[in-house]
């Protein structure tokens, strides 16, 4: 009798018979009701869940992906950021990113001026103290071209 309550407790959340049968697909068969309510109301698909493994991320939890969706980190955030050179970066280094307003075209004119492999730390540190590439650019014009990102932080 208890599958039948999990049936009318999924429907009346919104989560199909197809939705589930998806997120089977992708290996996900160890999900409890509340995980598969709590993936339909954050609108974690099924696509999405299969493009991040693709992405590498194969072992997050639910809560993960779920912390990605709540942030609006799109896979494609996370590919640019991947063609920018951080690689294995972990969900909640994402989120900080994404919550400092450390952009794919922020970190793109950071390294066409020169500064390559950063720390998200060191990226995220920039954007709090609003040192951006047309502030580098004007300090540059002022005090050489050699300025390091210490001494902008200063």
């Amino acid at each position: 009798m208890r599958w039948v309550t999990n049936w009318v407790e999924l429907g009346g959340h919104g989560v199909s018979p197809v939705f589930i049968a998806e997120i089977h697909k992708l290996g996900l068969k160890d999900l409890d009701v509340d995980n598969l309510v709590e993936l339909t109301h954050h609108d974690v698909s099924p696509q999405f869940i299969a493009e991040l493994r693709a992405l590498g991320f194969k072992d997050l939890e639910t809560e993960e992906f779920i912390e990605l969706r709540n942030h609006d980190i799109s896979t494609n955030f996370i590919k640019s950021m991947y063609e920018l050179g951080l690689k294995n970066l972990e969900v909640d280094e994402f989120v900080e990113l994404r919550n400092h307003n450390v952009t794919p075209r922020f970190v793109r004119e950071l390294h066409e001026m020169g500064f390559k492999d950063l720390e998200v730390d060191e990226l995220v540190e920039l954007t709090d103290h609003h040192v951006t590439p047309r502030f580098i650019r004007e300090m540059r014009e002022q005090y050489g071209e050699s300025l390091s990102l210490s001494q902008l932080l200063e």
